[in-house]
């Protein structure tokens, strides 16, 4: 099977997304870059930053992009490419994750911290115990979930308050949260699944 399209890139593809309506492609480029495609594969616009680029993620109609370099910055793009806003951290910016209409973003570094924005700038912003690898924001941006080093899974709404933790026998490697932020799993280097509910009970482990 043939693609409908291919394009290379000078490094390689840390981080994919697609917008929920199929029609824009955002990339994360390890020659610094961020890509924007429109589904023809027509390049739209990329964007260069000062070091490797580690991951994007898009909102759902595909307005807005937001992306974490190694360069420390969180960039928030629109769909024109022009920049909405740049956050320096305080180092290397593993994970990044966006609201279905694009309102809010959050990103993990590796200097501990979880940040919180919207469109106008940071919110809030939350020290772990290890470098913050895997972040996830529900859809209707009421909620937030990041996973550290430090063994634990964090649970946050919308104002930054902490609303439970649970911590795992080795560190987080992977965060999801449902849309309506009802539910989370994450995935841990213990080799465990775990399940939550929104209130921080652990429903199953496997």
């Amino acid at each position: 099977m043939n693609p409908v399209w291919k394009y290379k890139t000078n490094g390689t593809i840390r981080g994919v997304c697609i917008s929920k309506n199929s029609e824009y492609i955002g990339v994360a480029s390890y020659d610094k870059n961020i890509y924007f495609f429109d589904r023809a594969g027509r390049l739209l616009w990329k964007h260069e930053t000062g070091d490797g680029v580690r991951d994007v993620a898009i909102s759902s109609d595909g307005d807005y992009i937001i992306a974490g370099s190694d360069d420390k910055n969180i960039y928030i793009f629109d769909r024109n490419g022009r920049i909405v806003l740049r956050y320096e951290a305080k180092n290397i910016v593993r994970d990044v994750s966006i609201s279905s209409d694009g309102e809010c973003g959050i990103a993990g570094s590796d200097d501990k911290n979880i940040y919180f924005f919207d469109r106008k700038g940071k919110i809030w912003n939350y020290e772990t115990k290890g470098w913050v690898g895997r972040v996830a924001v529900s859809s209707n941006g009421e909620y937030a979930v990041a996973g550290s080093v430090d063994h634990q899974v964090y649970f946050f709404d919308r104002s930054g308050r902490l609303l439970w933790t649970y911590k795992t026998g080795s560190w987080i490697e992977t965060v999801a949260i449902s849309t309506n932020g009802n539910y989370v799993a994450a995935g841990s280097d213990d080799k465990n699944i775990y399940f939550f509910d929104k209130n921080g009970h652990l429903l199953w482990k496997y």
